[in-house]
């Protein structure tokens, strides 16, 4: 069994992962680096500035319209269906639809920076959860322009995958 983390802050993850290990070890199943699949959206570009720039309004649209609109939708079906159960208690516990991209990289929801920023925050998650065997990189957000993409692989795939590869 794997357990795949998304869409949440760092801080959340940790706890989650925890009581993923601690649930293996009570039913005595070994859990191991490879059992975690961690996913994060990535955006990589030559400067700080520039990858901020051309990824901030394709972000915005992704995390505050589309995603947002469908989280409410889903959430308002629920309280349909269950009238007993209040918005707070079904909420997402994090405000993804309103909070800026920079506070979002801040919380590790996404990677967004040069080659070396992106590495190090990726990094730095790594040894927050003690590991992990997977990472898969969401690379498009929103309406973002194909050739935007392929750049951000390309430099993803140059600047970062060797990097990771290297650890072993």
């Amino acid at each position: 069994m794997t357990l795949c983390s998304t869409f949440q802050p760092t801080v959340a993850i940790k706890k989650q992962l925890q009581l993923f290990r601690d649930a293996c070890a009570e039913f005595g199943r070994p859990c191991s680096a490879n059992d975690i699949l961690i996913a994060r959206h990535v955006f990589v570009a030559e400067s700080q500035k520039e990858a901020e720039k051309l990824c901030k309004s394709h972000f915005e649209y992704y995390f505050h319209q589309l995603l947002g609109k469908v989280n409410n939708a889903a959430i308002q079906r629920i309280l349909d269906m269950n009238p007993e159960l209040t918005f707070d208690s079904v909420k997402t516990p994090y405000p993804y639809d309103v909070t800026p991209m920079e506070k979002m990289r801040d919380d590790g929801f996404v990677l967004v920076g040069t080659p070396d920023r992106v590495y190090q925050d990726l990094m730095a998650q790594y040894e927050e959860y003690g590991g992990f065997g997977t990472f898969m990189a969401i690379v498009r957000m929103g309406a973002m322009p194909q050739e935007l993409v392929l750049n951000n692989v390309r430099l993803f795939g140059k600047e970062v995958i060797p990097r990771l590869h290297a650890l072993g």
